[in-house]
């Protein structure tokens, strides 16, 4: 079991396994099940956001945008006028 808990990687089982040891093999299938039940919820929520929130937040975005262009009006220079360049342009980029 020692040898079991010191090759996990760093994350949040291994860490509380390093916090408060398990003094059978039973109690730690009992804590890994709910970490593994843990896990399985956060991908299966990832996983809704991006199937479901991806048309979504890209008509919102959309709209924004649009929103803001009209309110805005046509853009201009930010300046009146800007230094000329002493090379180049091809030898900048």
């Amino acid at each position: 079991m020692h040898h079991m808990i010191t090759s996990l990687r760093p994350r949040p089982f291994g860490n509380s396994l390093c916090k408060k040891p398990t003094t059978n093999l039973d109690e730690l299938r009992q804590r890994a099940t709910k970490f593994v039940h843990m896990e399985e919820l956060r991908n299966f929520r990832n996983q809704v956001r991006v199937d479901g929130g991806i048309e979504k937040s890209l008509n919102e975005k959309e709209g924004e945008q649009q929103y803001r262009r009209a309110r805005e009006g046509p853009r201009g220079q930010k300046f009146p006028q800007y230094t000329s360049l002493s090379t180049n342009r091809t030898r900048i980029l």
